[in-house]
């Protein structure tokens, strides 16, 4: 949760999570402890060092030690603070990071309303009988004309949602729309007519904006980086090891019916993890053109493009809205609108909307309209050290 403060005319929501240091620190010492562990351990049978099981298992712990350092080492590039700022002087409303030159700024008069909303989400047991528990949370975002949710904060207590809310309406003079079932809607006090959206600073690295025959094309890329390159192929390795070595230990010692089970398992098992490493490695392609939107998903080799890339072409009609949404965390959407599906399989909605966090909420505000993911980005990442909201826009 959020600190909630007002000045004369601006009511300010700060993020400070702070402890940054402290964590990396912890992140890494924990991977070193651990990669020492598992080196000893291999070193203590050199040069006698046969493959079994507590080899196999010591890899295993070795790369997730390297997972433990690169997170932590990773860290230092993310800025998870956040500041809102709503002015009603000059009727703006600025989301930033706490850094310079750093600001996305919209006019009030573009914001419709303040919309409650109840969120449930999953929380793991403290023990191993409890399983995982679902609760309710509170959250609060501001809607746009266009329909979009810019979100401001989340509760888990009512009577902290009922603070805020009587905060924001004293403040702001928003009209506010409770879909909590707690009898807060209020009645707007102001209007507002400021529409403006403040454009990009500057050209951005991560989005490559070019002219074809048939109108722009705009490529979106992601930042690669060597520590985070390690990070991805050390998980899938570990998530693909650890598997195939229960099964190559509990081969010669079970029944054939549990062998087929364990088969069938494993299928699964490395479908999703197929899934997942195709989700890392897609990247989309907009043409834009006068008739509507051309979308490519697309892949770095040759088979996988063959094989799993998929273009889909929308007609202007189609459109709804194409939406820039903050959404729980302050982690940002872009999303397309259409008023008919476009996807068709199950495989290529999977390969288009999966995504690193939930927007389920999102899609079910409006169950007519059909929602095509296009870019995620962590609302976290420090600045010009990835994506962020301005290269939505």
């Amino acid at each position: 949760m959020a600190t909630w403060n007002t000045a004369p005319d601006e009511l300010h929501i700060d993020v400070d999570k702070g402890g940054g240091g402290c964590v990396v620190i912890f992140f890494v010492l924990i991977g070193l402890v651990v990669m020492a562990g598992s080196i000893s351990s291999l070193a203590s049978d050199y040069p006698d060092v046969d493959f079994d099981s507590s080899t196999r298992f010591a890899l295993i712990f070795a790369m997730f030690g390297s997972v433990l350092i690169v997170a932590g080492l990773s860290m230092r590039s993310m800025n998870y603070n956040s500041t809102v700022v709503i002015n009603t002087r000059r009727e703006e409303i600025s989301f930033s990071r706490g850094e310079q030159n750093d600001n996305v700024i919209f006019g009030l008069g573009d914001i419709a309303y303040a919309r409650l909303l109840k969120v449930f989400k999953r929380r793991s047991g403290s023990t191993s009988n409890s399983g995982s528990r679902r609760y309710a949370t509170y959250q609060i975002f501001l809607v746009k004309k266009d329909g979009a949710h810019l979100w401001l904060d989340t509760f888990h207590k009512r009577g902290a949602l009922e603070k805020a809310v009587s905060l924001l309406h004293e403040s702001v003079g928003i009209q506010i729309v409770d879909d909590t079932s707690s009898s807060l809607s209020r009645d707007a006090t102001k209007t507002f007519t400021n529409q403006l959206t403040t454009p990009p600073a500057s050209a951005s690295k991560f989005v490559t904006v070019g002219s074809t025959r048939s109108g722009k094309e705009i490529v979106i890329k992601e930042k690669t980086t060597l520590l985070k390159a390690t990070f991805f192929v050390n998980v899938f390795a570990i998530f693909t090891l650890i598997p195939v070595i229960i099964f190559i230990s509990a081969f010669d010692k079970v029944s054939s019916e549990r062998v087929i089970i364990l088969t069938l398992f494993g299928a699964c098992w490395f479908a999703a993890i197929f899934i997942m490493l195709l989700s890392r490695l897609r990247t989309y392609r907009l043409a834009v053109t006068a008739n509507g939107l051309t979308i490519s998903l697309n892949f770095p080799t040759f088979l996988l493009n063959s094989i799993f890339g998929k273009t889909i072409d929308i007609p202007s009609s189609s459109i709804a809205h194409v939406r820039t949404n903050r959404l729980d965390e302050g982690h940002f959407w872009l999303s397309l609108t259409t008023d008919r599906p476009y996807l068709g399989g199950s495989l290529s909605n999977l390969l288009f909307n999966v995504g690193a966090f939930s927007k389920d909420k999102m899609r079910e505000l409006n169950e007519e309209e059909h929602v095509i993911s296009l870019w995620e980005v962590y609302g976290y990442t420090a600045k010009d050290r990835g994506a962020d909201f301005n290269n939505l826009l």
